[in-house]
């Protein structure tokens, strides 16, 4: 797994909640996202984005993507990490925090 780095512009190894492959593309719509402004320094300088993936498959999560639309979007932020493993019927919830410099 290649590290995240700014130039990337989709997830290394993308796959889908059903553990196929979705062309490096995140698998959360949307509207399956919450998002909120929370405080880490001062008052709302930091986008919350909190959205949970019911697994139907068994499989490695390596990576995790923020991108701005559902379908062909522009990847705003990557990160990787040891492996999480999954099986059907594991919900998997991530909360990315971009904080404005």
């Amino acid at each position: 797994m290649a590290a995240a780095a700014a130039t990337d512009t989709a997830l290394g190894t993308g796959v889908t909640a059903a553990g196929g492959a979705d062309g490096g593309v995140h698998v959360l719509p949307t509207a399956s996202v919450t998002a909120s402004r929370v405080t880490t320094t001062v008052t709302n300088d930091t986008a919350q984005l909190v959205g949970t993936v019911a697994e139907t498959a068994t499989i490695a999560i390596t990576e995790s993507g923020v991108f701005n639309l559902d379908t062909a979007g522009v990847m705003i932020a990557r990160q990787v990490f040891t492996a999480i493993n999954v099986v059907n019927g594991d919900s998997l919830q991530f909360t990315w925090k971009i904080k404005a410099a």
